[in-house]
């Protein structure tokens, strides 16, 4: 087993008045976010870059774990379009990620993620 460090992916739509959305704006496009790893125990969002969103870390409280990250997200918006997808670079190449299946990982008490081999 290889360790790898994955992100997550999902699709909003229309985020709730907060730290992301000051304003109180209707936004009805979709949003795609990313949960990805910062540090060791430090987990951050960002959109994925389109025109109208910076791809950023965004203003919402960091989580200890993925799990943790991806309920922070949630709430902060009021529809979730996509269930999180894995995300992950099981080989050697730094541009291959690709969406990764649940029996193809093992994810440890620690959090940390292993590529089956």
């Amino acid at each position: 087993m290889k360790l790898i460090r994955v992100t997550y992916r999902a699709t909003f739509q229309q985020p709730r008045e907060g730290p992301i959305n000051r304003m109180g704006a209707k936004i009805s496009c979709p949003i795609f976010i990313e949960v990805y790893q910062a540090t060791k125990d430090r987990w951050l969002a960002r959109s994925l870059k389109i025109d109208r969103w910076p791809a950023d870390p965004w203003p919402i409280q960091s989580g200890a774990t993925a799990e943790q990250m991806r309920q922070n997200v949630v709430a902060q918006f009021e529809t979730q379009l996509t269930p999180w997808e894995m995300w992950g670079n099981p080989g050697t190449k730094m541009d291959s990620a690709r969406l990764l299946q649940p029996e193809e990982v093992e994810i440890r008490e620690n959090g940390q993620i292993y590529f089956k081999e």
